[in-house]
């Protein structure tokens, strides 16, 4: 699953803290960030302001039942 473009990073997180399970962020060079950890949220916001498309990583959701809480970040 791909982010949308021009998500509110701070709300994504907030919802991302919502889930159960462990979200990651993986990037197209193959490094993986674990988004319900604070330094990994501090470095993805990091890279998603910068000129790096964060709209090429995928995310992917330990467990299938916290894909509802991201959803509405998640293009199709």
């Amino acid at each position: 699953m791909h982010l949308k473009s021009n998500i509110d990073i701070a709300n994504f997180l907030i919802d991302v803290r919502k889930c159960q399970d462990e979200v990651y962020y993986e990037t197209t060079e193959g490094d993986r960030l674990n988004l319900s950890s604070t330094l990994s949220q501090f470095i993805f916001c990091t890279v998603a302001g910068q000129p790096y498309d964060c709209q090429q990583g995928t995310i992917r959701c330990v467990n299938p039942d916290d894909i509802p809480i991201i959803a509405p970040y998640l293009a199709e």
